[in-house]
């Protein structure tokens, strides 16, 4: 078993197949013993990505780096990487032990050293006493812990998990998410996991890279792209948002955007001014109902509005308000008396609870800015 993982270096990557552009250079370091995630929609490279550092297809220009020693031409049973797909690819005619064991069949490690580790993995999985057992005596959620066992026996330099949950229901999945980060803590290997499921990647990865169009738009732990996105897309992709767009205005050391008809406070950042047409996003969770004549304080915004539907998730309720025709999404508490759609709300957040995010290029393109505050 693996005590670390290995580094992984990506610089200027590109592929393109034909006219159409899957990665435009892409940049990217990960750090060993890193449970990194790629997130995007469908089409925006990061399978792509996955699929040039298992070796499944080269890239056009750009280098790859494991530990060090590049990549690029190797081939891909040469490169000491292990993937799990979402679809298991057991061997049916193989019991569970004779799956795992086959990438060291594969490699001539000597049978006794070879069930040594079967069983050491097959317990790490949590599948001991099942080395005996066909794949279809096996649930959906145990074959997929057979997949990652394979994929881990022979100590791969890194592991490629390209949507491995994504044919399971939600609550498997939520119970494997769990399980995969404890076995990414008990083997020590570097995980690059794949997904489009912004939960999933949340829940799992010490950092993200989003993707959108062939590139990186963002990197980071999932609570600073949540909280302190770069772009537009980073904040609507990861989570639900309250999106205001106008002007950048600065007044006296704060930070206004001026939509036209209403001037926002927002979080005191360095501001673009090459391109100064941008957003202020705000999580429903930091917009709470006040009321109308309560004293909010400075750096806080207030806004008028009409409740226009009330959505029950048990745990919390969520609003959506109209302000001036423009809908205001709410969350609050679950518990206690439900407002009605039709009801008056005046609506409040701290500018501090906010983001400032561009509206255009992702945040490697250069743009000048002037410190604020």
């Amino acid at each position: 078993m693996a005590e670390h993982g290995v580094g992984l270096s990506l610089k200027g990557l590109t592929k393109a197949y034909g006219p159409s552009v899957a990665l435009d250079g892409v940049d990217l370091e990960i750090a060993p013993g890193e449970f990194m995630t790629f997130l995007g929609p469908s089409g925006s490279g990061k399978t792509t990505t996955l699929n040039l550092i298992a070796g499944f297809v080269e890239p056009d220009t750009g280098s790859i780096d494991v530990g060090g020693a590049p990549i690029v031409g190797v081939p891909p049973h040469k490169r000491d990487i292990g993937v799990v797909f979402q679809q298991y690819l057991l061997f049916p005619h193989m019991k569970v032990g004779a799956n795992v064991a086959f990438p060291l069949r594969r490699r001539g490690v000597a049978k006794r050293e070879a069930q040594r580790r079967v069983m050491e993995m097959l317990e790490v999985v949590g599948l001991e006493g099942m080395a005996q057992r066909y794949p279809r005596q096996l649930s959906g959620g145990q074959q997929q812990r057979v997949a990652l066992a394979r994929a881990l026996v022979f100590n791969p330099k890194l592991l490629l998990l390209d949507e491995p949950l994504g044919a399971l229901d939600r609550r498997l999945r939520e119970s494997l998410q769990l399980e995969i980060r404890r076995i990414h803590r008990e083997v020590g290997v570097t995980f690059i996991f794949v997904t489009h499921d912004q939960e999933e990647a949340l829940a799992m990865s010490d950092r993200i890279a989003v993707f959108n169009k062939g590139a990186i738009e963002q990197v980071g732990t999932g609570e600073t792209l949540y909280q302190r996105p770069d772009t537009l897309f980073v904040a609507r992709f990861l989570g639900d948002s309250n999106v205001i767009e106008g002007e950048v205005r600065v007044d006296g050391g704060q930070t206004y955007l001026v939509d036209g008809r209403n001037r926002f406070m927002a979080p005191n950042v360095n501001v673009p001014v090459l391109d100064a047409h941008m957003a202020v996003v705000v999580r429903p969770e930091c917009v709470r109902l006040v009321a109308g004549a309560q004293e909010l304080g400075p750096g806080v915004n207030r806004v008028a509005g009409a409740i226009t539907e009330v959505t029950f998730f048990g745990s919390r309720r969520r609003l959506s308000v109209d302000v001036d025709g423009r809908a205001f999404l709410v969350d609050e508490s679950g518990l206690g008396p439900a407002p009605r759609p039709g009801d008056a709300a005046v609506l409040a957040w701290r500018a501090e609870d906010a983001s400032l995010v561009c509206t255009g290029a992702p945040t490697g393109a250069p743009r000048s800015a002037v410190p604020v505050g």
